[in-house]
């Protein structure tokens, strides 16, 4: 039986955001450095980090990091693929500018909302919206379309 790697999975991850930066936001967010870990932030399903963190030499450009949350690899395939539209989502608005949480990252706004609307995605008022604000979804259309184009991913995680 082969052994899973985390690095293949890593570059699984990193070819699913190239794929899903190009269809759905036009290849203009800057890949980040994607990790999977879990952490003080275990409670997410991921998450990116605000400023740019990392860099391989001093004064070279730096990266953002895009986490995946270990813990949480073993649910549907289509809420993984979920989470990583979503983290793009976040890096799109930081692209532009815009600020689109609140309560220290804990509660998504209407801005992000409107970008997940604007990108394949479908934000939406949960039961849960006091607590984390709006949550975002693959519009059926996204699903059907992204799905099947990442499958190289599905067999890494699975």
């Amino acid at each position: 039986m082969d052994q899973l790697s985390i690095v293949e999975l890593v570059k699984a991850l990193e070819k699913s955001f190239d794929h899903c930066n190009a269809e759905y936001f036009g290849g203009l967010v800057d890949r980040p450095v994607i990790t999977i870990a879990q952490g003080a932030k275990a409670r997410a399903y991921g998450w990116v980090s605000v400023a740019p963190v990392w860099h391989e030499i001093e004064g070279e450009k730096k990266a953002h990091e895009l986490n995946i949350s270990s813990e949480y690899l073993k649910r549907e395939f289509s809420e993984i693929v979920t989470t990583l539209m979503h983290e793009i989502v976040h890096l799109e608005n930081i692209r532009n500018g815009v600020q689109d949480v609140a309560r220290g990252g804990s509660r998504h706004n209407k801005k992000f909302a409107e970008c997940a609307d604007s990108h394949g995605m479908e934000g939406y008022k949960g039961d849960d919206y006091s607590k984390v604000g709006y949550r975002a979804r693959l519009t059926d259309q996204t699903k059907s379309d992204l799905i099947p184009a990442l499958e190289f991913l599905q067999k890494e995680i699975t």
